[in-house]
C-alpha cells in the first residue's frame, strides 16, 4: 500500500505543469491539497500511535516531537501540534471522520483539536458538530470565534484569569527571529493598538507589505520603550555593542572598520552599520591569549543632547519626499561610524524605513550640514534642506 503511495508521489514530481491549462491546474491543486490534508490526518493518528507505543523512547529520544525532528526533519513545534491533534482525535469522532475524508482542512482540524479544555470535554463534544460545520464551509472566522467563546466560558468556570494563560515565544532560527504568542483579549488589544499607532501611513514611495510594516512598527514600539522607559540596570538607553579587536590589530593599525561584535547573532553588514548609527559603543581589546587587555569608555552615539539638536534642526525624516515625524525616526550617520564623526553635520534624521534603505548595497547619501542628498543604485534620488525653524 505505502509502496504504491510513494510511487505515486514520485510520479507527481515528473509532471510538466506547463502542459496544463488554467482550469486543469485549478482542479489539480484543489485535489492535491485535499489529499495532503487527508494524509495529515493519518500522520497525526500515526504519530499518536508511535507515541503510545513509546517507540521514540526506545530509540533514545527525549520526546516524540524531538524524535520526529530527528527522523524526518519536521520541526518539533509542528510535530507537537500533530501529536496533540492525533491524541485528541480519539475523543472527537466527527472531526476525525471529516478530516480523514477531506471535508475539512488540516489547519481547521488541528484548530478544533486544540480547542479542547481539560474538565470540559463533554461540553466541547456537544459543540463538535457546529465546529466541523464551520470548518467544512471554510468559515474559519466563525470557527475561531466559537472556540474563543468556549475558552472564555471555560476559564470563567475554572476561575482562571485570562491573563494567566498569556505567553510569548521569541526564538532565533538561523539568522532570523521567530515570534509567536497567545494573549488574552485585553493584552492583545493593547498590543494591536500600539502597533497600529506606530505604523506608518502608506504612501506611494513605501513598498512594504502590511506584515513588514507591522514588524517595523513593533520594533519602533520596543525602541521607544528602551529610549524612554524606566527599564532596570541601564534603562532608557540604545542597544549596547562591544567592538572586539586583537591587540595586534590595534598595534599595527589594522583594525577593521567593523570589528567583531560581542554577540552571537550574525548580523548582515548593512544591519551592523545601521545598528552602529545609534548605539552605545564599547571597544574591547584582546591579547594574544584572548584575555581582555583594555576596555574603552562607553560612548553614546549620539548623546541625548545631540539627538535633540538633530531633531530640532530636521523636524522629520530627511529622505526626499518623506515627512514622517521625529518620534518615528532615528539618527543616522551619513558617513558611517567609525569613519564618520558623531557631530551634528554628519547626522541626519531618517525614519526606520528609509534608515534601513540607505544602508542597502548600492545606496549612497551625502550631507554638508545643510543639504542632504540621496543616490540609489540607479542614480540621484533627490535632496532636501532642513525646514525653517
Amino acid at each position: 500500500m505505502f509502496g504504491a503511495l510513494t510511487s505515486a508521489v514520485d510520479g507527481l514530481t515528473e509532471i510538466d505543469l506547463g502542459a496544463f491549462g488554467d482550469a486543469e491546474l485549478r482542479e489539480i491543486y484543489v485535489t492535491i491539497r485535499r489529499d495532503i490534508d487527508r494524509q495529515e490526518a493519518f500522520a497525526a493518528r500515526l504519530l499518536a500511535c508511535v507515541h503510545g507505543r513509546r517507540i521514540p523512547a526506545g530509540d533514545g529520544a527525549s520526546s516524540t516531537p524531538a524524535w520526529s525532528q530527528w527522523k524526518t526533519g519536521q520541526r518539533t513545534g509542528e510535530a507537537r501540534a500533530s501529536l496533540d491533534a492525533g491524541r485528541a482525535l480519539d475523543r472527537l469522532a466527527l472531526t476525525a471522520k471529516a478530516w480523514a475524508q477531506g471535508e475539512i482542512s488540516a489547519s481547521a482540524g488541528r484548530a478544533i483539536c486544540r480547542g479542547q479544555r481539560s474538565g470540559h470535554e463533554d461540553t466541547y463534544a456537544c459543540m463538535e458538530e457546529m465546529l466541523v460545520g464551520c470548518a467544512a464551509r471554510r468559515d474559519l472566522r466563525s470557527l475561531d470565534a466559537m472556540i474563543a467563546h468556549f475558552h472564555t466560558r471555560a476559564d470563567a468556570l475554572d476561575d482562571i484569569e485570562p491573563a494567566e494563560l498569556n505567553g510569548v515565544h521569541l526564538s532565533r532560527v538561523a539568522n532570523r527571529w521567530s515570534l509567536t504568542g497567545d494573549l488574552d483579549a485585553l493584552a492583545g488589544t493593547t498590543i494591536d493598538e500600539a502597533i497600529r499607532a506606530a505604523t506608518d501611513k502608506p504612501d506611494d514611495c513605501d513598498v512594504r507589505n502590511p506584515s513588514k510594516r507591522r514588524a517595523d512598527a513593533l520594533t519602533r514600539v520596543a525602541r521607544f520603550f528602551l529610549d524612554h522607559g524606566d527599564t532596570p540596570v541601564e534603562g532608557g538607553e540604545r542597544p549596547h555593542i562591544t567592538l572586539v579587536s586583537s591587540w595586534e590589530d590595534v598595534r599595527t593599525g589594522l583594525v577593521e572598520p567593523f570589528p567583531s561584535l560581542l554577540c552571537d547573532t550574525p548580523f548582515a553588514p548593512a544591519g551592523i552599520r545601521q545598528l552602529l548609527c545609534d548605539a552605545r559603543i564599547t571597544r574591547l581589546v584582546l591579547g594574544a591569549n584572548g584575555i581582555p587587555l583594555a576596555i574603552g569608555q562607553a560612548t553614546y552615539t549620539p548623546s541625548p543632547a545631540l539627538r535633540r539638536a538633530v531633531v530640532i534642526r530636521d523636524h522629520h525624516c530627511r529622505f526626499p519626499g518623506c515627512d514622517r515625524r521625529a518620534s518615528w525616526s532615528e539618527v543616522h550617520h551619513v558617513t558611517a561610524w567609525p569613519e564618520g564623526p558623531t557631530v551634528i553635520h554628519n547626522l541626519a534624521l531618517l525614519c526606520s524605513y528609509h534608515h534601513h534603505l540607505v544602508h542597502k548595497p548600492g545606496w549612497r547619501n551625502t550631507f554638508d550640514g545643510d543639504i542632504y542628498t540621496v543616490y540609489s543604485p540607479d542614480g540621484l534620488v533627490g535632496s532636501t534642506r532642513a525646514p525653517p525653524g
